[in-house]
């Protein structure tokens, strides 16, 4: 036929202009955003048992403002959860971790208001059948 197929060819396999990022795969040295979200949800919730640990060992009146300020971070960090998608099967792991905690602190503290918890789940089921998730990915 024509050469303008040879010529379009030959563009699909040339490199990324300069400025744009060619599709790759995730930088192994660099920790998933999962991750991340699981380190910074630990972090709140140490924060959280140290404000209640100094909480109860002084009679400050500050007492509700860091307990509320650490509550408050805790529950960011659980949303941020819930809304990071999985990149690999550990991250899958990482949810299902904080989504147990999450359960097991409702059932001693009450249900978090927000029902968040039952969209960590909702997400974790998607991520378990999600038939494009490719558990091999590292």
């Amino acid at each position: 036929m024509s050469k303008p197929n040879a010529r379009r060819a030959t563009n699909l396999t040339s490199p990324a202009p300069q400025g744009l990022k060619a599709q790759s795969q995730p930088d192994p040295d660099r920790p998933s955003p999962m991750v991340v979200a699981y380190a910074e949800w630990q972090q709140a919730r140490a924060a959280l048992q140290q404000a209640d640990l100094d909480v109860s060992a002084s009679a400050s009146l500050d007492r509700d403002e860091r307990l509320t300020e650490a509550m408050t971070r805790v529950d960011q960090s659980e949303w941020k959860i819930v809304q990071t998608c999985a990149e690999n099967g550990l991250d899958v792991r990482l949810r299902a971790m904080a989504l147990q905690q999450v359960f097991l602190d409702a059932e001693m503290a009450g249900e978090p208001t927000d029902n968040r918890h039952h969209m960590m789940l909702s997400a974790l089921i998607h991520d378990v059948l999600d038939p494009q998730f490719d558990w091999r990915a590292e």
